[in-house]
């Protein structure tokens, strides 16, 4: 615990002198005329407008996360480390419009830290595609992805962390969110179809965990997402449908 609060403690300052930076150099660069040709206007009254509209009024927050990776390899053993961190800026819409980020605020419980010990052999079990190759490219991209999958999953999981405690309006990626959705849908696939989760047989309170309801848990998430009722799609807005309001009853699909 005293380690982490000592990370969490160090990083909020490195975060505040990199905000500090960065003030400064845009201050710097706002007095040279010929930057504005780079920049496309936006109208005040236009952007003021659209906030209002989509976010109505009052005081918000806004909630940035980032991740970072790195790995080593000893003695035939894979060492994976992965973190994520998390701040919270302000956003005041009123008759004027107002975000604020000069004074992140951070906590323990907004920094995520990961330490995986994988042995080089194990790593088929993780990744099935190595059991077919097991060339130095295949294996290099395997750690890769395992080591973006658990960072990804790392700033994921303070997001939605940030959003349950609510008042969050703003979620702030180092890039698009449909670039990460795709390749971990695209993993989870790989692994229900080929059978080869581990989590599946899991032992837990309520049973054991079935493939039915990986595909579930993978295709409805945690039930407060909306799903569309389009092509591969609608099978799963049917059952969060049920699950949602008609728990334990039958139900004639033409009244959906």
């Amino acid at each position: 615990m005293a380690s982490s609060f000592i990370y969490t403690s160090s990083l909020s300052k490195s975060v505040r002198f990199l905000i500090e930076l960065f003030e400064d150099r845009l201050r710097g660069v706002s007095s040279q005329g010929w930057l504005k040709s780079l920049f496309r206007n936006i109208s005040h009254t236009d952007l003021k407008d659209f906030f209002k509209k989509f976010f109505g009024f009052g005081d918000f927050r806004i909630f940035g996360v980032d991740g970072s990776i790195a790995q080593e390899e000893r003695l035939e053993m894979l060492l994976i480390y992965a973190c994520a961190a998390g701040y919270y800026g302000r956003l005041t819409v009123g008759d004027d419009v107002e975000i604020n980020v000069s004074n992140p605020e951070g906590g323990e419980d907004m920094a995520l830290t990961v330490s995986v010990p994988l042995w080089i052999e194990d790593l088929p079990f993780i990744e099935p595609r190595l059991e077919r190759s097991s060339s130095d490219f295949e294996i290099s991209r395997s750690i890769e992805s395992i080591s973006y999958a658990l960072m990804k999953l790392s700033e994921l999981t303070l997001s939605l962390k940030a959003l349950g405690r609510g008042n969050v309006k703003v979620i702030l990626f180092d890039g698009l969110i449909s670039g990460s959705y795709g390749p971990l849908l695209r993993d989870f696939r790989v692994l229900t179809s080929t059978g080869s989760c581990i989590v599946e047989g899991l032992d837990t309170v309520y049973g054991k965990v079935s493939k039915a309801d990986l595909v579930l848990a993978g295709n409805i998430g945690s039930g407060i997402f909306h799903i569309p009722r389009r092509g591969v799609y609608a099978k799963y807005a049917l059952i969060k449908y049920l699950i949602d309001n008609h728990i334990g009853e039958w139900v004639n699909v033409d009244d959906v």
